[in-house]
């Protein structure tokens, strides 16, 4: 009678160490949950920054490509005007033209 109580407290005594335990683990899962959800949450504000960089960058380079495109259509038009004004100025009397 003795054993079976004996037994029996080192049954209770181990199931209480587990409960402890799985008291104790299951603490660290909700700990650990925490820190994914922060990461979680850190990593998707992050995703969005780097997103809106990009569309901040795609804006910039498409300006740049509108205004080179601006600069090489004055470019032309300055080039091409004064390729057919060159000799009409150079007849209007006044002050010489340089030549190129």
């Amino acid at each position: 009678m003795q054993e079976l109580t004996a037994v029996r407290m080192q049954l209770q005594s181990e199931r209480d160490a587990m409960d402890a335990e799985m008291a104790d683990s299951r603490d660290l899962i909700k700990d650990l949950q925490s820190r994914l959800d922060s990461a979680t949450s850190v990593m998707n504000q992050l995703k969005v920054d780097l997103d809106s960089r990009v569309r901040e960058r795609d804006e910039e380079i498409e300006n740049l490509r509108s205004a080179s495109r601006l600069i090489g259509g004055f470019y032309y038009f300055i080039t091409h005007t004064h390729t057919r004004l060159t000799p009409f100025v150079r007849d209007y009397p006044g002050e010489p033209v340089p030549e190129r």
